[in-house]
Order: C-alpha cells, then sequence, then structure tokens
C-alpha cells in the first residue's frame, strides 16, 4: 500500500522556517524552478540533465524535455530559452503547457539547481518553497460506492491561492494554481480538474467502479505560480500536495425480496 512520502525542499538563497503542519508538499526531489518570464537581470541557467547556458535580461521560458537521471531512469530537466518580448514568452510557455502535463504525469523531475542568489527570482523560488499550499482532503459520500453507478469525490481543498511577502524590494506575491489529478486505485486516472470536486449533484469529478473491492484513492494537486516583485515577474512549478482515501469499498447493489 502506497504511502504518503515527505520530500524535503532544499534552498540555497534564503533559509525560512518549516510550512505549516497539515499540508505535504513535494518538491520532486529538488529545487524546481522558476520560469523566468520577467526582467531578470541576466539569471539563466539549465536545470537537470542538461540544457544550458544563455544570455542576460531577456525574457525567459522553461522548457521540459526527458534527460538521463542519476539513477539512469529518465527524468524531466529543464531548460531556459530567452526570448526578447514577453508575448513570445508568454507564447513558448503556453505551447509547453501540454508537454509539461504529459511528461511530469509519467516521470518525476530531476535534480536541479535552485535560482541564483540576490535577485527577485530568487526571493520568489525561496518564499515558494515554504508557502502552506492547499492539501486535498478528499471525501466520497457516503463512505462506499455502489458498482456501476457514479461516485462523486469532494476533493476538500481550493484550486488556488495567493500569498504575499514583506521583502526589501517590496511586496512579493504569489498566485498560485493547483488542478487535480486522481488516481482512483482501480487502474484508472483522470484529470486535469481545474475546479474543486463537490458533491452530488453538483460534483464534476466523478468515477464509476465496476467491480467489487477496495481501493486506495490518491488526489494530488500540480501546483504552478506566477510571482511579481519590484516590477519583475516570473512563473514557479515542482510543487505537490497529495491527500488519499486508503481501502475506500465499491459494493455491488442486491435487490431484497420480502415474501
Amino acid at each position: 500500500m502506497r504511502r504518503v512520502a515527505l520530500v524535503a525542499v532544499v534552498l540555497s538563497a534564503v533559509a525560512f522556517s518549516a510550512r505549516a503542519d497539515d499540508t505535504t508538499v513535494r518538491h520532486n526531489h529538488d529545487s524546481d524552478g522558476v520560469d523566468y518570464e520577467g526582467h531578470t537581470g541576466g539569471h539563466t541557467g539549465s536545470h537537470g540533465g542538461g540544457g544550458g547556458g544563455g544570455t542576460s535580461g531577456g525574457y525567459y521560458e522553461e522548457h521540459p524535455y526527458l534527460a538521463p537521471g542519476p539513477d539512469g531512469q529518465n527524468c524531466v530537466a529543464t531548460e531556459y530559452r530567452r526570448y526578447d518580448t514577453p508575448e513570445e514568452a508568454q507564447h513558448a510557455r503556453q505551447a509547453d503547457e501540454e508537454r509539461w502535463s504529459r511528461l511530469t504525469r509519467d516521470f518525476e523531475m530531476c535534480p536541479s539547481a535552485p535560482a541564483p542568489g540576490g535577485s527577485a527570482a530568487a526571493d520568489a523560488q525561496a518564499f515558494w518553497g515554504t508557502v502552506p499550499l492547499p492539501r486535498p482532503g478528499p471525501h466520497i459520500a457516503p463512505g462506499w460506492a455502489v458498482t456501476g453507478r457514479k461516485s462523486y469525490l469532494e476533493t476538500g481543498s481550493a484550486p488556488t491561492a495567493r500569498f504575499t511577502r514583506d521583502t526589501p524590494r517590496g511586496q512579493l506575491v504569489i498566485d498560485a494554481t493547483g488542478p487535480y489529478y486522481v488516481d482512483w486505485g482501480d487502474g484508472t486516472t483522470g484529470g486535469p480538474y481545474n475546479e474543486a470536486g463537490a458533491a452530488w449533484p453538483n460534483g464534476t469529478i466523478t468515477h464509476v467502479y465496476e467491480r467489487v473491492g477496495t481501493y486506495d484513492v490518491v488526489v494530488t494537486q500540480r501546483w504552478s505560480a506566477d510571482w511579481h516583485l519590484d516590477g519583475d515577474s516570473g512563473r514557479l512549478g515542482g510543487l505537490r500536495t497529495e491527500g488519499r482515501i486508503d481501502d475506500f469499498p465499491a459494493q455491488e447493489l442486491q435487490a431484497v425480496r420480502n415474501r
């Protein structure tokens, strides 16, 4: 049976206090980071297994690709691609959204380097590693499913969150979005769902179990965020929160006749 593991976030830029006790945050093994879409004064680089280089200034987009990890298994690495205008960087990011979803669904992030210190991007990445992101608290009423009929998943968390922090550069604002991905435990997965799941009849995250049994239902939110600080802006990613229902029973409805 799978168990939720808490993976520590290692950040070299700034040391922060531990995150809230009721939040499980996984950073895909190491710091993953800032998608430099704003002016960041020459902060470029590569993450994970390759990529690299770049010129100073400009607008940056973090492009994902598969690379061999330290254990010989494929993982998701990133490289920063520079663009002359924010529109070009935004277009590139939109083009990569499906690629991000597909790769991170099937592979872990490669170990990666943190953002360079002493920058707005580094402040944003460091703060991102400490924020108490909403954690799913899944529930399926009434506590079991009936085979052949829809079960309605309540996710028990918000799909968006805003965080602010005062810095010497001004107020840092992070607007986070965490769509839901569901492993229903019977070999079926679903997502991304952009709205929180709710109970019948209004819920939009549903599933039909075909066979009697017990299932481990795992709900994961994969978080990305836009940050703004002192005229700079960018994109953050790599964090996940998770909640689960262990041994969720699916039962067969049987008719009872009175004689």
